[in-house]
């Protein structure tokens, strides 16, 4: 029997049953895929849709253009009185897909007749913990050159990382973080949306060699500026205004709770400005994840340490392009593995609270067989008491190739409620961690709603296999062989077998029966010797 409900949000009724979409008892017209669309999104607003699943659920897996997605989307926004720049009730989630974040009341004879509105859930999300929650949105460039805007969302991203070092407050991660980037902000609805109590906002400008900053923490629900400041310095002082500021939130918060705040943030690299570009630069190649950008990165992460030979967050940084090369095949040599090793031991005898590094060096071990030592880093992260979401879900995925599944687990999922808009890796490792815990449906669902690239495709085959879904087992293998082999030959290497396609990724595996395992799924979904 299928179930006819009512949903209620801005004076709009929408009524399943008599397939009509109405306004204070007027009727709308929309055409049918167009009431279909806000159906799914409003059951599904719990979440992120992605354009994957509208596609196979609406279009029931035909070939459409963008265009059409885009013209439906359009669409549906115009007739709830919506559009693409106020995204009030359908909101675009770049790189992920679409939710629908209006405030909805679910009638006619159900149970449970009320959603919680976004402010009910924040405030349950909230009472879960003491502990106060803020959030840094990206600092805004007005500087004349819209080139340096790397710059100041590095400094946006920096004092993000250090403020999460300290104890006393939950940090919302860089990705929820950036995804208000731009004018016109409110900050009384990003605490609402991010579940935050306090919001740091603040500007960079560039002037005669000079840089002004500006910052301000503001109480994200009456809108009061808690504190404010304004600094002028010469370049090379950038660290030090970063390490005022973060001081400063991290105190004025700790006075209004009448707490102590410690003293201890690890120190920062105190090193040139122009490393510190090049680390930026570095930075933004390296997280579009490709053979390509890998290289370009490694490249600029070298030239931040030619600058400055002591600059630890480089070396750790110049370690991941390594490690990444050598387990996704992109650099089939063990050279690749020992030089990342050999950078990340470097980055820790610099700075030891360097957790990034620590991660690192667990991957270069694991690729050496070094399994015992790999484990002994990843829980010396977890002595450093991170709160970086991004570093728990390294170190979760580091915790699921060592084989300790229920702690890999449970730091995936502290990672997504830490960065509520959390990147697709997070989904990513958190399926092949259910996966290996043998939770097949729970993998299915995790890896199907998110982008995926070869390997990514690979998990996803051998999931729908073991759930059983074996057509959607065959078309996910099928694009895991096109996938791999366009990775491969991207980086000049021939990819004619499956021994090719697998390449090193045996490495990630603590247990041979857990690389079977997975082999076994993948030859349910088709895979041949």
């Amino acid at each position: 029997m299928i179930q006819k409900l009512k949903y209620q949000f801005n004076k709009i009724t929408l009524d399943t049953d008599q397939y009509r979409l109405s306004l204070a008892g007027k009727l709308i017209s929309v055409e049918p895929q167009v009431f279909d669309l806000l159906v799914y999104l409003i059951k599904h607003k719990d979440r992120v849709v992605t354009r994957e699943e509208l596609l196979v659920n609406l279009w029931k897996g035909k070939v459409v253009t963008d265009s059409a997605l885009g013209t439906r989307l359009r669409d549906a926004r115009k007739a709830v009185g919506d559009s693409g720049n106020r995204q009030e009730v359908i909101k675009t989630i770049h790189g992920r897909g679409y939710q629908f974040v209006g405030v909805v009341t679910k009638i006619d004879g159900e149970t449970e007749n009320v959603d919680q509105t976004d402010s009910d859930l924040n405030k349950t999300n909230r009472d879960l913990t003491n502990t106060p929650s803020i959030a840094v949105l990206p600092f805004q460039n007005m500087s004349s050159d819209p080139k340096q805007e790397y710059f100041s969302d590095g400094i946006t991203e920096d004092i993000i990382t250090e403020l999460s070092r300290f104890p006393v407050l939950r940090v919302i991660a860089r990705h929820s973080s950036f995804v208000f980037k731009g004018d016109g902000i409110d900050v009384n609805e990003v605490g609402r949306k991010l579940g935050v109590e306090y919001i740091v906002e603040g500007s960079v400008r560039w002037e005669d060699n000079r840089v002004r900053i500006t910052a301000q923490l503001i109480e994200a629900e009456s809108r009061s500026h808690i504190w404010a400041e304004r600094y002028d310095r010469e370049p090379d002082d950038i660290f030090a205004v970063q390490d005022e500021v973060t001081r400063a939130i991290v105190a004025t918060i700790a006075a209004q709770l009448g707490k102590t705040v410690s003293e201890n943030a690890a120190k920062k690299s105190r090193t040139s400005i122009k490393s510190y570009e090049y680390l930026l630069q570095a930075n933004r190649q390296y997280f579009r994840f490709n053979p390509e950008d890998n290289l370009k990165a490694a490249q600029l992460y070298q030239k931040a340490i030619d600058r400055d030979p002591q600059f630890s967050r480089a070396y750790a940084g110049l370690a991941n392009t390594y490690t990444t090369d050598y387990f996704l095949g992109w650099q089939r040599t063990q050279n690749a593995l020992q030089n990342g090793l050999e950078c990340a031991q470097k980055a820790l005898e610099i700075d030891s609270n360097d957790a990034l590094a620590r991660i690192v060096l667990a991957w270069a071990l694991i690729g050496n067989g070094r399994w015992e030592e790999a484990e002994l880093e990843l829980d010396r992260v977890l002595t450093l008491k991170p709160g970086d979401a991004d570093i728990l879900a390294e170190a979760g995925n580091g915790f699921k190739a060592v084989g300790r599944l229920e702690v890999g687990i449970a730091l995936l999922e502290e990672a997504t409620r830490l960065n509520p808009l959390f990147p697709d890796s997070y989904q990513r490792w958190l399926g092949q961690a259910y996966y290996r815990a043998g939770r097949y449906q729970d993998a299915m669902n995790t890896l199907r709603a998110v982008r995926v690239d070869g390997w990514g495709y690979g998990w996803l085959a051998a999931s729908f296999a073991r759930a059983g879904e074996l057509e959607r087992a065959r078309d996910a293998l099928d694009k895991f062989v096109v996938q791999r082999q366009k990775e491969l030959e991207s980086s000049s290497v021939k990819a004619s077998t499956t021994a090719d396609l697998l390449g090193n990724y045996k490495d990630n595996f603590r247990h041979e029966v857990d690389w079977q395992h997975l082999l076994d799924g993948l030859r349910i979904a088709g895979l041949t010797d």
